[in-house]
């Protein structure tokens, strides 16, 4: 899974997004990878979520999502893929500037 649009300056050194990367065969989850610094976020077998020496309290869970860390808040990201269109604007029933300038007279 790769973000479609990243505005690095913006982005905190401790920040960024965490995509899963590959599953952990000791532990049975997914390690996430920080698509910008490489860093990566892993669930340790003492139940606790950790990115580099930055860990979690022992909370366990499939995913990461909600756990707190010192620097470190994983929330969850999704896709806006959002449709917005224009209604435009209501017609007027003439069809040449004139019958406009005619209109805005009135």
């Amino acid at each position: 899974m790769e973000p479609s649009t990243l505005i690095e300056p913006l982005i905190q050194s401790n920040e960024g997004v965490f995509c899963p990367k590959t599953l952990n065969a000791h532990t049975g989850r997914y390690d996430y990878e920080n698509v910008v610094t490489g860093d990566v976020l892993s669930f340790q077998n003492s139940g606790a979520w950790c990115v580099g020496s930055d860990c979690s309290s022992a909370v366990g869970g499939a995913s990461p999502i909600g756990v707190m860390m010192t620097s470190h808040e994983v929330v969850n990201v999704t896709d806006f893929d959002g449709k917005f269109e224009a209604k435009g604007v209501p017609s007027m029933g003439g069809n040449s500037a004139g019958d406009l300038a005619k209109k805005l007279k009135a």
